[in-house]
């Protein structure tokens, strides 16, 4: 990818308020950025334990830097709620951006490749 049309897409991802999808889509052109996100998903039969319990238990989609911070995640929930989180949208009414998703050493088990994760995050669900 030539400096310019690279410049040229980052501009206009910037420009809508995507930097990090910016970041997913050029990070492969631009060789190592240092950063290097992992992937998880991962099932919570636990209630919410609030007005939203009723949603039923979920499966949350995590995407977290090499330092372990929450870039993006997903919670999907038994009854078809579905709640986005990410850099454009941090929280709302139902919930938030985790700082992290916990215990690294308990999620080793729960890795899911990139594709997968965008999938979920792209699919509409």
């Amino acid at each position: 990818m030539s400096g310019a049309r690279m410049r040229s897409g980052l501009a206009a991802a910037v420009g809508r308020g995507c930097l990090l999808a910016a970041w997913h889509s050029l990070a492969g052109a631009c060789g190592d950025t240092g950063v290097v996100p992992r992937y998880y998903s991962r099932r919570w039969e636990e209630s919410r334990g609030d007005a939203y319990d009723s949603w039923g238990p979920a499966v949350y989609y995590f995407e977290v830097s090499d330092d372990w911070a929450t870039l993006r995640q997903v919670e999907v929930y038994d009854d078809g709620h579905v709640l986005r989180y990410g850099p454009e949208n941090r929280g709302d009414e139902h919930g938030f951006l985790s700082e992290n998703p916990g215990d690294p050493d308990e999620f080793v088990p729960f890795e899911i490749d990139g594709r997968s994760f965008e999938d979920i995050w792209e699919s509409g669900l």
